[in-house]
């Protein structure tokens, strides 16, 4: 069985102590406290930290998704725009076009 001592007792353990042995199954109340308050300040501060570290890991994740999604749609973009100047070259270089050019530079000659 253990005796609990409170803080306003500390004087006399202490006048006790100079004069005594203390007994083994005596416990100080002020000392259990503090270790108690410190091992839930550190248990708090290392939980804490975890769920930091998780946290931080899903933004990762998530952010490395919508980079890939963003790169996937610049390439499907260039590639659609490569198909778009192609056509256009094709139209430029053709024959026909150039002469349907020549004559509506013509047409407008004439009727200016």
């Amino acid at each position: 069985m253990k005796h609990l001592i409170y803080p306003n007792d500390v004087l006399c353990i202490k006048k006790y102590l100079k004069h005594h042995t203390m007994p083994t199954n005596i416990v100080l109340k002020e000392e259990e406290n503090t270790m108690d308050m410190t091992a839930i300040a550190i248990v708090a501060i290392i939980a804490w930290m975890i769920v930091s570290i998780v946290e931080a890991s899903k933004k990762g994740q998530k952010k490395q998704q919508e980079t890939q999604q963003e790169r996937n749609e610049s390439r499907q973009e260039i590639a659609e725009l490569k198909a778009r100047i192609e056509v256009l070259e094709k139209i430029v270089t053709d024959d026909k076009y150039t002469l349907n050019q020549e004559f509506a530079n013509l047409k407008k000659n004439n009727v200016a």
